[in-house]
């Protein structure tokens, strides 16, 4: 299951259910310490915040676009608003053929690729 905090946060709410904001410097599941600070941890042992993101998956063949769509909103639209975030979409096409292309596909499929900008170092066919 794919949970979107805001959308969380807003059922929660809507259900009257009160959540516990914690205070800044305290660490998840531990007890409120006197001035909301965790004695053990100093600000050069503090963990950072994750700065980078990355994934892969394998898209589903029989509905790519859905599969596609899933991904995108589950992820991709969950990073966007991050003030400052900087997101880039790669798309990777892998195509095996035991009997190998057609001179007439491998044509059409160069021409598109060629059309749709990929990159012509990392774009080709081989045996």
């Amino acid at each position: 299951m794919i949970v979107r905090e805001a959308e969380a946060q807003k059922q929660l709410k809507d259900e009257g259910v009160a959540v516990p904001q914690p205070e800044p410097g305290s660490l998840p599941g531990s007890p409120p310490q006197p001035g909301g600070l965790d004695p053990r941890v100093t600000p050069s042992s503090a963990p950072g915040k994750p700065r980078r993101f990355y994934g892969s998956v394998e898209l589903d063949m029989v509905r790519p676009v859905k599969s596609f769509d899933a991904m995108l909103n589950a992820v991709v639209m969950e990073l966007q608003p991050t003030h400052g975030a900087k997101l880039k979409l790669t798309l990777e096409i892998e195509a095996e053929a035991s009997d190998g292309f057609a001179d007439g596909e491998v044509s059409v499929v160069r021409d598109n690729a060629r059309q749709l900008k990929f990159k012509s170092e990392s774009t080709g066919f081989e045996e």
